[in-house]
C-alpha cells in the first residue's frame, strides 16, 4: 500500500515544487500538488489527516493578502494539530510563523538577490544542526516581510536583513529564502520582475541576477539537499 501523499500548497503558477518535487520523488516520497486560486482549494479536515506532511511554497510576490490566506493559517494550524510535519519556503515561511504564534510585519526595504545567512547562536542545541556545517552558501530572497518566529521555535539562520530567516518548532521548518528552484523557474521569476525598480542595498540588478543565476543555484544544491534532509529527520521528533 502507498504511503499517505504529501500535500504541496502552490500558491501561484510560477511558484511550482521544481527541485523540491524532484528531490521528493528521488526518495520514493508520494506528493498531491494543490494549486491555490482560492479557499475552496485549500484540503479540508478529513483530507489533511490522511496526508503524511504539508508543504508551503511561496506565497504570490505581487499579493500581499491573498484571499485565501486566513483559510490558509487555519490550515497550518490544523497541521499542528494534527501533529503533521510542515515545510515553508519564501512567504510561506511567514505564514507559518503567525499560524504557529509569531508575527509577520513588512521588512524595512523589500529583499531581492543572493545575500548570505549564518547560523544563529540558538541553532547548537539541536544535533542534526551539525549536518549544515560552518560555511553556508548565499541563498535566493525575495520577500517584502520579515518574521518574528513563534515563542515556542528555535531560530535556525539570521542574515543581514533580518533576525530570522529560518525557524524549527516541533516537526515544523520554515526557510524565509527559496532553495527548491530550477534554473528555469528562476528565469521566469525574474523575467515577470518589474526591471524598473531601483537598485539598491537590499535589490540586487536583474542583470546581475539573470549572469549569476544559474551559476548560484548550482552552489546552493547541496544545501537545499541539506535543509530539506533535515526536515525529513524531524519527522521522528
Amino acid at each position: 500500500m502507498a504511503a499517505p501523499p504529501i500535500l504541496i500548497l502552490q500558491p501561484e503558477q510560477r511558484q511550482p515544487p521544481a527541485y523540491l518535487g524532484d528531490w521528493l520523488a528521488r526518495r520514493g516520497l508520494n506528493t498531491c500538488s494543490l494549486l491555490l486560486r482560492s479557499a475552496a482549494d485549500l484540503p479540508g479536515p478529513a483530507r489533511l489527516v490522511r496526508c503524511s506532511a504539508l508543504i508551503v511554497l511561496g506565497t504570490p510576490i505581487d499579493d500581499d493578502e491573498p484571499p485565501w490566506r486566513n483559510a490558509l493559517l487555519d490550515v497550518l494550524g490544523a497541521a499542528r494539530s494534527a501533529d503533521r510535519p510542515v515545510l515553508a519556503l519564501g512567504g510561506g515561511a511567514a505564514l507559518l510563523s503567525v499560524a504557529l504564534g509569531g508575527h509577520s510585519q513588512p521588512a524595512p526595504a523589500p529583499v531581492r538577490g543572493w545575500f548570505p545567512v549564518a547560523l544563529h547562536p540558538q541553532a547548537a542545541r539541536p544535533p542534526w544542526i551539525a549536518r549544515f556545517g560552518t560555511r553556508l552558501p548565499p541563498v535566493f530572497f525575495w520577500q517584502t516581510t520579515t518574521i518574528q518566529p513563534p515563542p515556542t521555535a528555535l531560530t535556525l539562520f539570521s542574515g543581514a536583513h533580518a533576525r530570522c530567516q529560518a525557524f524549527a518548532d516541533g516537526r515544523a521548518l520554515a526557510l524565509c529564502f527559496h532553495p527548491h528552484l530550477h534554473a528555469a523557474d528562476y528565469a521566469d521569476w525574474l523575467h515577470a520582475a518589474d526591471d524598473r525598480t531601483p537598485t539598491s542595498a537590499t535589490l540586487q540588478p536583474l542583470a546581475e541576477l539573470t549572469a549569476t543565476g544559474a551559476a548560484r543555484i548550482a552552489a546552493q544544491r547541496h544545501f537545499a539537499d541539506t535543509c530539506f534532509e533535515t526536515w525529513l529527520a524531524m519527522w521522528a521528533t
